[in-house]
Formats: structure tokens, C-alpha cells, sequence
């Protein structure tokens, strides 16, 4: 895991990156950061970006210092793998069935949610969120 760092740090100075890369780089420099135990300077990356999204007029992105764009729904997806790290699993399904009920839209929370109804053996609720995610397709 240390190589990985190494690189990601390297990959944070790019500067000629599009936003799509330098997203990409963020998520997985803050979840090599969960990996690695650095829960505290993940949070303070994380509250960081809150703040500058709440400097942002509209729009689901914010630049971060090192220009990296990150999403309302990465920095949640990051949060609720610190607190499943933790072990902290209610808390973790609470985030991000808060995060749903606000923006229903957001997939990838929506996954998250199911996978850790299975992990948590609750079958019936994983399924239950399947079903209501294929009556909202139709």
C-alpha cells in the first residue's frame, strides 16, 4: 500500500488532468487514506471540501487545493467507509440512509446501502431497497 501512496501523491501534483481524473485521484487518495488508518486526515479532507462546497453557489462539485473535484456523494461514500472501518455500522447505514432520503438520484449510495444490509445478514432489506431501485425505473 505504501507504492500506492507514493503514486497518488505523485499523481496529485499533475497538473494538466481533466476533472474526471483529478475526481478519480481524489476518491481514491481519501480511500487509501481509510485503508491506511489515516481517519483524521481523511476527515479533515472531507471537512475541508464540505467548506468549499458551501462556498460554491449551486452544482454537486468543489474544487479542493490540490484541484481535485469530488462530488456531495463522494465525500459520503468516503465517510461511510471510515465509519464501516470503524466498525460502526448503524451509524454507517444511518449516513447513508440520511444521504438517500435527501437525493434519492445518488447510485452509488444506493449500492453501498445494499451491500451493507447483506454484509449486516439483512437480506430482506437489501432486497426490499432492489425492488423499490427497479419500481423507480419503470
Amino acid at each position: 500500500m505504501f507504492d500506492s501512496f507514493k503514486r497518488i501523491k505523485g499523481l496529485e501534483k499533475v497538473n494538466n488532468l481533466t476533472a474526471r481524473q483529478q475526481r478519480l485521484i481524489g476518491v481514491n487518495a481519501l480511500s487509501l487514506r481509510v485503508l491506511t488508518g489515516k481517519i483524521e486526515e481523511c476527515r479533515k479532507i472531507i471537512n475541508r471540501e464540505r467548506q468549499n462546497t458551501a462556498h460554491e453557489t449551486k452544482g454537486e462539485e468543489a474544487r479542493t487545493t490540490n484541484d481535485s473535484v469530488l462530488t456531495k456523494e463522494d465525500m459520503i461514500l468516503v465517510e461511510a467507509g471510515i465509519l464501516f472501518r470503524q466498525k460502526k455500522m448503524k451509524e454507517c447505514s444511518d449516513l447513508l440512509t440520511n444521504a438517500l432520503k435527501t437525493n434519492a438520484s445518488l447510485t452509488k449510495l444506493s449500492i453501498a446501502q445494499i451491500h451493507l444490509s447483506i454484509n449486516n445478514k439483512k437480506y430482506a432489506e437489501a432486497a426490499r431497497m432492489i425492488n423499490q431501485g427497479n419500481n423507480k425505473k419503470k
